[in-house]
């Protein structure tokens, strides 16, 4: 499910899925994104808590760097709950390493208000 929240920042909440979840539906992802915001980068705060997803590496490669993601997505504020899925989003930011500002929270109101602080400061530079 795609929330689109003050005019730029988008709420992902993904379903449960009995296979990983692969380059095609990463696609769609972006797709959906695209429509949604008319093309235009959007903050994501995707919600992952109490779920149970996995993504396959060309997925996760898409996301972190591809033209067309990293095209419409200006920073990424991952929630997540569980000690292993903590592991599993610090290895992608690492390893993958995401054109865009990443940050992993437990908390939803702390992810939030991480994306609102990287929106003033974008605007304190288009100023500048």
């Amino acid at each position: 499910m795609f929330y689109l929240l003050e005019g730029d920042v988008v709420w992902i909440r993904y379903k449960e899925i009995d296979d990983e979840f692969d380059i095609e539906q990463a696609k769609k992802h972006t797709e959906v994104l695209e429509e949604l915001n008319d093309g235009c980068p959007v903050h994501l705060v995707i919600d992952f808590r109490g779920l149970d997803i996995a993504f396959s590496r060309e997925a996760r490669a898409y996301f972190a760097d591809s033209d067309g993601h990293s095209s419409i997505r200006a920073s990424q504020a991952i929630i997540l709950s569980g000690l292993a899925h903590k592991i599993v989003a610090n290895f992608y930011i690492k390893f993958n390493k995401p054109s865009c500002p990443a940050r992993i929270f437990s908390e939803p109101e702390n992810a939030l208000n991480w994306v609102r602080k990287l929106k003033s400061k974008d605007k304190l530079q288009n100023k500048a």
